[in-house]
């Protein structure tokens, strides 16, 4: 699975360049602060992913919701930590596995407008490539949640530098299979359409769409 550009109606495309005029000028930082603000949809997960010089620098947000859905409720740290281990399996194009090691994890609580206060899992982890040059094209193979939980969205985030991209992993339909995210940092451009859209959607499943556009106009103008 790769980004695909996503096609905007009238309405769309200009609710996109409002926001490309009148928000941060990074959409990474927007979607980014709407996360910090009022929470990302429910039931669905965010994986922000920063390639670094020697490594890919990672983490993760789930609903405790899901989890618990998919390991029971009696769910420790350990038994957590040990589930995402098994569901993240990063690689090479040519098929060699990367290191993956859990820097951090911590139950914590989030805001969200719509859904009101709820606990997720934050993971933070780092990706080790066996060659440095696999760093900026690689192969994310992660189905936490949405391998059991097939509505379960997981939007990924990332970032290297100044350049940034993002995609959804999540159940194709016509397969039945959740297939793994190829990342190209060579090839995919943040400033297209299929970021501004994902970006879109956040807001708009957020419900706050009318109220962030209202207090960055009242701000900026």
């Amino acid at each position: 699975m790769s980004v695909t550009p996503i096609l905007f109606g009238e309405i769309e495309a200009e609710i996109m360049e409002v926001i490309k005029r009148c928000c941060w000028i990074s959409p990474l930082l927007l979607w980014l602060s709407i996360h910090n603000a009022v929470g990302h949809p429910m039931p669905n997960s965010i994986v922000h992913l920063t390639i670094l010089n020697d490594q890919v620098k990672g983490n993760a947000l789930i609903p405790m919701r899901d989890l618990r859905s998919v390991l029971g409720v009696q769910t420790n740290l350990e038994e957590l930590k040990s589930y995402f281990r098994a569901h993240i399996r990063p690689q090479s194009p040519n098929g060699v596995k990367w290191e993956v090691k859990i820097t951090e994890a911590a139950i914590v609580q989030s805001i969200h407008l719509a859904s009101g206060d709820y606990t997720e899992l934050s993971v933070s982890f780092v990706m080790i490539p066996a060659e440095l040059k696999d760093l900026t094209n690689f192969i994310f193979d992660y189905d936490v949640v949405c391998h059991q939980i097939v509505t379960h969205k997981v939007f990924v985030l990332v970032e290297q530098g100044k350049t940034q991209t993002a995609s959804i992993i999540e159940l194709d339909i016509p397969t039945e299979e959740i297939k793994p995210l190829e990342i190209n940092m060579t090839t995919n451009n943040l400033l297209d359409n299929s970021f501004f859209s994902i970006s879109i959607i956040l807001l708009l499943s957020a419900g706050v769409l009318s109220v962030f556009l209202f207090s960055n106009l009242k701000r900026l103008g």
